[in-house]
């Protein structure tokens, strides 16, 4: 048996130092490539400005030093490739954003500005998980103790609806880790009595318990008390039997969320639009009552206007598919399953209202 021996001293600081070597080297490379950022050649700082970017998390804290020392077009374009690389799922995003944190506090004034243009989307995203975390909502199915929900951690899905002027929105379960009793949207939109922007809200109830959740936002009055859901799971016809394996029943959630189509109305009195269906879940959650429960969605843009919660729930020493679905919008509803209408919801007259509505819309106290 060969064993293997320790490198001599020698060797191993040759290799120690090529190493440093080779990364002072790449990190010259990176300065040349920030430099070059500031060049009268397009095609330099285009160059350099790719090049930066594939560095990724190398390149952040000399890109953060240039924003800040460096020329004004090698400071936009440095603040810039920040931003891009904040926006990418990749492990330079979290040190992007903590630079363009830092900048909007120590960087000049147009830096400053340009930093919080790029944050924008995390900032609102922080700004609606707040609002998210601060609704107040209890189950009363013990009115001696009630429970509080709290949000999931992060948001179901995020959403644009450009021609309702939805900016930019969010949609959180309510109950987790088991299944949700509620879904509460976040989202930015047009104030029509100031012209600006403001936040806005809608919740609907899922739970067959009663919820409660008063002085929403601080705001006297502002209360809602849903008995409970408006509907409730029903069993898929001609559903296949409910795979063993978890994996499969993804897929299998997926093929069932195919034969349902949804159409809405909005304002009421408009011809009927189709909207479209979430690819994949949103969710996967299972309880004492279901064995393994999928959150779908039905969109107009991106905007949640139906909840589809798909449910293998025992019946015997069966599981059996099951549906339930919740209005997610104001407008007025139809679900067909297989070409058949199944559920037809038109607009609550009192939606604003609050109450005893199993769904409520409402203005958040809070401005984006």
């Amino acid at each position: 048996m060969s064993r293997c021996k320790a490198l001599p001293t020698w060797l191993m600081c040759l290799l120690l130092t090529c190493a440093v070597i080779r990364a002072e080297d790449a990190t010259r490379e990176l300065e040349r490539h920030v430099h070059a950022l500031g060049s009268e050649s397009a095609t330099e700082r285009d160059r350099a400005e790719a090049a930066l970017l594939a560095a990724g998390k190398s390149a952040v804290e000399l890109l953060a030093v240039a924003a800040n020392r460096g020329v004004l077009e090698e400071r936009f374009r440095a603040t810039r490739i920040l931003g891009r690389l904040a926006n990418t799922d990749t492990e330079a995003a979290a040190s992007a954003q903590e630079a363009l944190r830092r900048l909007v506090t120590e960087g000049d004034e147009s830096v400053r500005k340009q930093a919080r243009d790029e944050l924008a989307p995390w900032l609102r995203l922080e700004e609606m998980q707040k609002l998210a975390i601060a609704f107040p909502l209890f189950d009363l199915a013990d009115p001696k103790q009630p429970s509080r929900l709290v949000a999931a951690k992060e948001p179901l899905l995020r959403f644009q609806d450009q021609e309702r002027t939805h900016y930019d929105g969010t949609l959180w379960a309510f109950g987790a880790p088991g299944r949700p009793s509620a879904f509460l949207c976040v989202y930015s939109r047009i104030d029509r009595d100031s012209g600006g922007t403001a936040w806005a809200s809608d919740v609907v109830s899922i739970s067959r318990q009663p919820l409660h959740a008063e002085s929403v936002d601080g705001v006297d009055g502002q209360n809602w008390t849903p008995k409970a859901s408006s509907t409730s799971p029903k069993p898929i016809p001609d559903a296949e039997t409910v795979d063993a394996d978890k994996d499969a029943r993804v897929a299998q959630a997926i093929k069932l969320s195919a034969r349902f189509a949804a159409r809405e109305a909005w304002p009421p009195t408009a011809p009927p639009r189709e909207l479209t269906l979430t690819t994949k879940p949103l969710l996967r959650y299972s309880d004492q009552e279901v064995a393994d429960g999928m959150v779908f969605a039905f969109m107009h843009e991106t905007n949640p206007e139906i909840v589809l919660l798909l449910e293998s729930r025992p019946k015997g020493d069966k599981l059996i598919w099951h549906y339930q679905l919740a209005r997610q919008a104001a407008a007025a509803l139809w679900v067909d399953l297989d070409g058949r209408e199944v559920w037809a919801d038109p607009t609550p007259q009192d939606y604003q209202s609050g109450g005893d509505m199993s769904y409520w819309n409402f203005r958040r106290r809070a401005t984006p």
